[in-house]
């Protein structure tokens, strides 16, 4: 999810994706990518997360990779408890979330 995610915001950005023999070469760790729950007196939330990091290393220069860090964190507060359609929703917002982040990077903004 979280590669189709990046690979979808890269390609909006007017980014050619390849599979062999590309000038850029873009690798990540994903530190979280979790659902959790919260009970309080009033609600039971569906508590999504996401922590990742992106390296960009170009073949063309002897430059250090750019490495950027994207994090959000999304609540979906409910009354009973939360469903799969609630837990499923707050990691779109994650994932929705960290490629609004991408684009307003200047360095990933545009190709």
């Amino acid at each position: 999810m979280v590669r189709s995610a990046i690979t979808t915001q890269l390609e909006a950005a007017g980014h050619q994706l390849v599979d062999q023999g590309a000038d850029v070469t873009v690798t990540g760790d994903i530190a979280v990518f979790e659902v959790t729950t919260s009970v309080s007196l009033s609600s039971w939330d569906a508590i999504g997360s996401l922590d990742i990091t992106v390296k960009v290393h170009s073949s063309r220069t002897s430059l250090d990779p750019l490495i950027r860090r994207y994090q959000a964190k999304h609540v979906s507060k409910t009354i009973l408890g939360p469903s799969k359609e609630d837990f499923e929703q707050v990691m779109r917002d994650c994932l929705e979330d960290m490629q609004r982040q991408m684009v307003s990077d200047p360095e990933y903004g545009s190709s």
